[in-house]
């Protein structure tokens, strides 16, 4: 008989232990994951609604009109929204903007004086 020493490999204590400390890392590390894939969705969400608000600003000061739909918006910024929906907007330039991100929508609401908001969870806010 070969004595325990002369065995090369794990024992099945160790391999418990390893797949323990995995599963433990995987449990911290995936919450964290989706927090940043949240935030992320926001902040691309506010950049873009930023851009729309700057555009629609642009339009009625050149025009003296706002513009009467998205397909405008785009016109005049020269590239299409990507995933993202601007409603009507509103006499005095308010108006909100809606983005898909890896299957989540989130919606920004463009205040008249600037403001952005962005729903969904906590809010982000810029001017």
């Amino acid at each position: 008989m070969k004595r325990m020493k002369d065995r090369k490999g794990f024992t099945l204590i160790e391999l418990i232990v390893v797949i323990a400390i995995i599963a433990i890392l995987a449990v911290i590390a995936i919450p964290r994951f989706t927090g940043f894939q949240e935030s992320a969705g926001k902040r691309a969400t506010l950049a873009d609604a930023k851009t729309v608000a700057t555009t629609v600003e642009a339009y009625k000061a050149e025009t003296g009109n706002w513009p009467a739909s998205q397909t405008v918006i785009q016109d005049y910024l020269g590239k299409t929204l990507e995933n993202g929906v601007v409603s009507a907007i509103a006499t005095d330039g308010s108006f909100s903007y809606t983005k898909t991100v890896q299957g989540k929508s989130y919606t920004a609401t463009v205040a008249a004086g600037g403001a952005i908001t962005v729903a969904n969870g906590v809010a982000v806010t810029g001017s």
